[in-house]
């Protein structure tokens, strides 16, 4: 079971930078999928992502939005059949994949659905190596920046 880090860094409209990174199986197809999907749950922009070679993404932009700032996060966290737990932060998430309370993120939303099609495909893993099966939820959360 080979894995590997799968590093995206962020930019946002204001120009913060922030790095995330998550385990990805690299015998199971991540290709294309990722980046777009984690652009249409992000206003921010991917200046780069990294699974293996670094691969230059010049093709999103950062955006102002109701959450531009990569201080605002979105915390989606996940499950393998055991009950180990994965987290996966997405900067400066976009809006619509929010319930109206602006707090909880919403599964059935467009953008979740497209991620989620993405991530619950047998390829994410968490720490302890097991393969992601479920998506238990996630919240807005504000950073600090001083």
């Amino acid at each position: 079971m080979a894995t590997q880090q799968f590093y995206v860094n962020w930019v946002d409209a204001t120009g913060r930078f922030l790095q995330t990174a998550f385990l990805w199986d690299t015998f199971v197809g991540l290709a294309s999928g990722m980046p777009s999907a984690l652009d249409g749950i992000s206003n921010a922009g991917l200046s780069y992502y990294s699974y293996g070679p670094r691969t230059f993404d010049e093709s999103t932009e950062p955006a102002t939005a109701l959450y531009p700032s990569v201080t605002d996060i979105a915390n989606l966290l996940y499950s393998d059949s055991s009950g180990n737990l994965a987290s996966i932060i997405v900067p400066a998430p976009r809006a619509g994949i929010f319930y109206p309370d602006g707090i909880t993120v919403d599964s059935g939303s467009l953008g979740m659905v497209a991620f989620n099609s993405i991530a619950l495909n047998g390829a994410l893993r968490n720490a302890a190596g097991g393969t992601i099966t479920s998506f238990l939820g996630g919240t807005r959360q504000g950073r600090r920046t001083s």
